[in-house]
């Protein structure tokens, strides 16, 4: 059997070159890989621009790929992660990475991560093309974009930390806006969506199956690789407790201490008590930052019932009443 290699122009030479010396550069650095690969696919879709369409039809990746005689191409299942057709298409992926993608890096490491968004991606590509493999219509399109390995992660996320909360971008028709949310329910949504537009015969040029490949993926990976609640990986000891740490990256990170019985005196109604407690659990410092600014702007002077002001960690009335540090 003869092997077909379609030898990729200059410009597809560049961008794998890119992609390589990127991904180093990231991992040298030490750079969070969520953002080194935010900062990676822009680099990449500027690059790209210029060599507009040839290198998207030689990187992209095709259903017929999978056939024996294209082995040669195998290579462009990872490079076709890191293409974009057009700007909004680099634009949504992008802040959903930025989302999803810190979320799941502070809370497993970015080795592990990284294993989730490559495979993750693989996956994706794969099922997609294995669906698509004997269609004619579908089986020579290249498919690009890195929603498969995102897809990954969220699906990693919803096994392993279910009942977290993650700050994301909710889709809402044609905005979305930008909450806390437990990660089960948010991984749901988007599940669910993919899974409708999937079965539709809408022919709207976006690879749903590749999507939801991701996603089953993801969680298998999650499964074998991370556990529930991070019991696959490092945990560690803190306050006393054993709980899975949720580290940066590269370097545990130093707990700030809070004096929660301070801020406890301003909790005057169940819910802020609650909120309280949310923030006190909390192990993601992102989300419990977004808790506790919300839980600073409701609290009220006891005395005078007026807003307090917080600057540098320090709660003060504005009559004086109050002026404590937390």
């Amino acid at each position: 059997m003869d092997f077909i290699f379609y030898t990729p122009s200059p410009a597809s030479i560049l961008t794998i070159l890119l992609i390589i010396g990127g991904i180093a550069a990231i991992y040298y650095k030490k750079l969070t890989f969520t953002l080194g690969l935010i900062l990676l696919n822009a680099a990449i879709f500027i690059l790209t621009l210029v060599s507009w369409p040839t290198t998207i039809i030689e990187l992209g990746f095709r259903p017929i790929f999978l056939r024996p005689e294209y082995f040669p191409q195998l290579y462009t299942m990872i490079t076709s992660m890191f293409l974009h057709s057009g700007f909004l298409h680099l634009l949504g992926n992008m802040i959903t990475l930025f989302f999803i993608g810190l979320a799941l890096e502070q809370r497993i490491g970015w080795k592990n991560y990284f294993i989730v968004y490559i495979l993750g991606g693989i996956g994706a590509v794969l099922i997609h093309s294995l669906i698509y493999l004997n269609d004619p219509t579908h089986q020579g399109i290249p498919l690009v974009g890195a929603s498969g390995a995102i897809f990954a992660v969220m699906g990693a996320i919803a096994y392993s930390y279910t009942n977290d909360t993650i700050v994301m971008p909710i889709p809402l028709g044609f905005i979305a806006i930008v909450r806390p949310i437990r990660a089960i329910y948010a991984v749901g949504l988007f599940a669910a969506l993919e899974t409708f537009f999937a079965f539709q015969d809408n022919m709207d040029s976006t690879a749903h199956f590749a999507h939801l490949g991701g996603l089953i993926t993801g969680v298998l990976i999650a499964v074998l690789l991370i556990g529930k609640n991070g019991s696959r990986i490092k945990s560690t000891i803190r306050a006393g407790k054993s709980k899975t740490r949720y580290y940066n990256p590269y370097n545990q990170p130093s707990y700030d201490h809070i004096n929660y019985d301070t801020l406890r005196q301003f909790a005057s109604t169940p819910q802020l008590n609650s909120q309280l407690n949310r923030i006190q659990t909390e192990t993601v410092d992102q989300v419990r930052d977004i808790w506790l600014q919300d839980y600073l702007e409701k609290i009220r002077c006891p005395t005078c019932g007026r807003p307090l002001q917080h600057q540098n960690r320090r709660l003060s009335c504005p009559q004086g009443h109050i002026n404590v540090k937390y």
